[in-house]
C-alpha cells in the first residue's frame, strides 16, 4: 500500500519512482469495516521527460540568461550545470516548473557551457541539449582604439578591422604610402590612408612583414588568425570538409554574406542574401 485517498477522488500521483523501473499498480475501495477486491494491475515503465530547448542570452552583459521548456509533470526541481573548461559542475537548483535561471557575475570572453536536467527526491532525468555563451566586450589595442567582438562557434573573433600604428610592445611600424615602395619593401609597414578610395571604417592594410613580426601587431591576449582559425570559422559557417582545404577562392555567396555586412558593399549576390551580415563579423 502507498497511499489512501478520499471518497469519489479518482487520482493519485506517485512521485517515490524512479525512471527505467516497470510498476505495477492495482486500487481498492474501502470502509471502516471492510475492502472490496483489488482492481487488474495495470503496468507501465516511467520515462523522466528532460527539458529542452535549451537557450542562452545576455552576451553583451555580465549575466548570463537560461531558458528551456520543461517536459514533465513531477519534478521535485531542474538542477542547472556549467563548464568552463575543467566539466560540469553544478551551479544551481531551481524549483519546480521554473524554466528559467539567471547566472551572474561572468568573465568575459570564457566560454561558457550549460545543460539542464529535472530532479525528484530520487530520480535525476536525462540533460538537455547543451548550450553555449560568452560575454562579449570591446577590446582596446596599443594605441587605444576599441574594437567590437564576435562569438562565432566556439571562437571569439575581433567584428572591425585592425588599424594600429604601433606593435605590441609600443614600437612603431613604418608607414608606406607609395605603391613603388611598398612592393619592395621588406620592412614590416602600413598603408590605408593614402590608398584610392580607403575609409577608416575599413582598417588599416599590413604588409605581410608586419603581420609576421614577433612583436605582434595584434593586442594583448590575442593572435593574427592562423590557416587553422580560419578554416574552422569556414566550417562553422557552413563550407565542408570536402571544400575547405580547397586552394584559392572556396564556398558560397551564402558563406560570403554571412561574413559581409558593412554599408560599404556594393549591391548584389551578397548584399541581397538573407544571410547579409548574420555571422556579425562586418568584414
Amino acid at each position: 500500500e502507498i497511499g489512501v485517498i478520499d471518497r469519489d477522488v479518482t487520482n493519485f500521483v506517485d512521485k517515490d519512482v524512479n525512471s527505467g523501473i516497470e510498476y505495477s499498480y492495482r486500487i481498492s475501495a474501502l470502509t471502516p469495516i471492510v475492502q472490496s477486491l483489488k482492481s487488474s494491475s495495470n503496468r507501465l515503465t516511467l520515462i523522466m521527460s528532460k527539458p529542452s530547448n535549451l537557450k542562452t542570452s545576455g552576451q553583451y552583459s555580465s549575466n548570463i540568461n537560461l531558458e528551456w521548456t520543461d517536459n514533465c509533470e513531477y519534478e521535485s526541481g531542474f538542477r542547472v550545470e556549467q563548464d568552463s573548461g575543467a566539466g560540469f559542475q553544478v551551479i544551481a537548483e531551481v524549483t519546480s516548473n521554473t524554466q528559467s535561471y539567471i547566472q551572474r557575475g561572468l568573465k568575459p570572453l570564457v566560454f561558457y557551457k550549460y545543460r539542464v536536467c529535472a530532479f525528484t527526491t530520487t530520480d535525476t532525468s536525462d540533460f538537455s541539449d547543451i548550450a553555449t555563451a560568452v560575454i562579449l566586450i570591446p577590446i582596446e589595442d596599443v594605441d587605444g582604439n576599441q574594437y567590437e567582438t564576435v562569438a562565432i562557434g566556439d571562437q571569439i573573433w575581433m567584428s572591425e578591422n585592425l588599424r594600429t600604428k604601433h606593435y605590441r610592445n609600443g614600437d612603431s611600424i613604418k608607414n608606406i604610402p607609395k605603391d613603388d615602395d611598398w612592393v619592395s619593401s621588406t620592412l614590416g609597414a602600413y598603408c590605408g590612408e593614402n590608398r584610392y578610395g580607403w575609409k577608416p571604417e575599413y582598417g588599416t592594410l599590413y604588409n605581410w612583414y608586419a603581420v609576421s613580426d614577433i612583436r605582434n601587431i595584434a593586442p594583448a591576449g590575442w593572435h593574427v588568425p592562423t590557416d587553422a582559425d580560419w578554416n574552422k570559422l569556414e566550417h562553422e559557417l557552413g563550407i565542408t570538409n570536402e571544400t575547405i582545404d580547397e586552394f584559392g577562392v572556396r564556398g558560397w555567396n551564402s558563406v560570403g554574406s554571412k561574413l559581409a555586412g558593412t554599408q560599404f558593399w556594393r549591391p548584389g549576390a551578397l548584399t541581397e542574401s538573407k544571410e547579409f551580415g548574420s555571422s556579425g563579423f562586418n568584414a
